[in-house]
C-alpha cells in the first residue's frame, strides 16, 4: 500500500471513529487511567459539568460494564436496561441497548456513538441525571444508581432488583469502585487540571 493510501486510511479512522483505544493498563486506579488517556479526563469533566454526575460514578459504571473495552460484546443479556424491555445486543463502553440509546439521542437532540468514550460518558451522565429526577436516587448513591441502570427506571420502581441477589452484589461492587475512584481522584485532580506531568506516571 502506498504511503498516501495509508495516510488516507489513518485519517478516515481518526475522523470517523477516533480509532480504537486500548483499555488502560491499571483500570482500578483512576489517576493512572487519566494519565494514560488524557482525553478521557476532559470528556469526564465535561460530563460532570453538564449533568452533575460524579466522574467517579460514571467511570465505575464503565469499569463494570465493559472493563474499558470499546468493542466488547456480551452474548447473554441478563438485565433490562430499557424500561420497555429492549432485548437488543448491548454495545460499547456502557453496554447500552438500542432503545435506551435512541431515547438518549432524542432527549439530547444529538447523534452519538456507543463506541465513543466521550459519548458513552455523556450517556451515563444523562441516564443517572434522569434516575435522580425520576426516582430520587442521589448521585452519591452509586449502588442504587446502578440498580436503576440495569433494571430500567420502571423495573427499579417496581422493585424487580430486590429479588436478584447477583445483581445486588454487582451493585455493591460498583459502589465500592466508585468510592475508591473518588478517593483516588482527590489525590491527582490538581495535577490533571493543571495539565502537568503527574507524579504517578513515574
Amino acid at each position: 500500500m502506498h504511503t498516501s493510501s495509508i495516510l488516507a486510511v489513518i485519517s478516515t479512522c481518526l475522523v470517523l471513529t477516533g480509532c480504537a483505544q486500548s483499555p488502560p493498563d491499571n483500570p482500578d486506579n483512576i489517576c493512572s487511567i487519566f494519565a494514560e488517556h488524557e482525553d478521557w479526563y476532559e470528556a469526564a469533566k465535561a460530563m460532570e459539568q453538564q449533568w452533575g454526575t460524579p466522574v467517579s460514578l460514571a467511570m465505575a459504571f464503565i469499569r463494570k460494564e465493559s472493563d474499558f473495552m470499546q468493542d466488547v460484546a456480551i452474548d447473554d443479556v441478563f438485565f433490562r436496561l430499557s424500561p420497555r424491555g429492549d432485548n437488543s445486543a448491548p454495545v460499547g463502553y456502557t453496554q447500552a441497548q438500542d432503545l435506551i440509546w435512541q431515547e438518549y439521542e432524542v432527549a439530547t437532540n444529538q447523534s452519538s456513538s456507543r463506541t465513543s468514550f466521550a459519548d458513552s460518558l455523556d450517556f451515563l451522565g444523562w441516564y443517572t441525571n434522569e434516575s435522580q429526577s425520576r426516582l430520587n436516587i442521589p448521585m452519591s448513591d452509586a449502588r442504587n444508581q446502578y440498580l436503576a441502570y440495569k433494571e430500567g427506571w420502571y423495573g427499579y420502581q417496581d422493585g424487580y432488583h430486590k429479588s436478584k441477589r447477583e445483581l445486588q452484589m454487582e451493585a455493591s461492587r460498583v459502589d465500592r469502585q466508585a468510592r475508591t475512584y473518588s478517593v483516588q481522584l482527590k489525590h491527582c485532580k490538581v495535577d490533571l487540571n493543571q495539565d502537568k506531568s503527574p507524579w504517578w506516571r513515574f
